[in-house]
C-alpha cells in the first residue's frame, strides 16, 4: 500500500491516527528517520497514541502479504 501524502510532523502523525484508528511504524520513521537519536520524543508520541487509542502496526511488504495470503490459502485446501 502507498501512502499519499508523506507525513512530516508528529502533529500530522497525531491527526492521520485519530481518523485512521492507526498509524505504521514506517509513518513514524517518515518523521524520525533516525528514532535513536529522539528517544524521548518517540516516546512522548507512543505515549499521545496509547491515550488516543490509536494502534501502531508493523509495515508488511506486499510480498510478505502475498506470502501469507498463499499460506492461509493452501491451509484452507488443506482442511477441506
Amino acid at each position: 500500500m502507498v501512502k499519499a501524502k508523506l507525513l512530516t510532523s508528529v502533529k500530522d502523525l497525531l491527526k492521520e491516527g485519530k481518523e485512521n484508528g492507526f498509524i505504521t511504524q514506517d509513518d513514524i520513521l517518515a518523521v524520525f528517520p533516525k528514532p535513536e537519536h529522539h528517544l524521548k520524543e518517540v516516546d512522548e508520541l507512543y505515549d499521545k497514541l496509547l491515550k488516543l487509542g490509536v494502534d501502531v502496526f508493523e509495515t508488511t511488504s506486499q510480498e510478505e502479504e502475498t506470502e501469507l495470503s498463499k499460506s492461509v490459502a493452501d491451509l484452507e485446501k488443506e482442511l477441506d
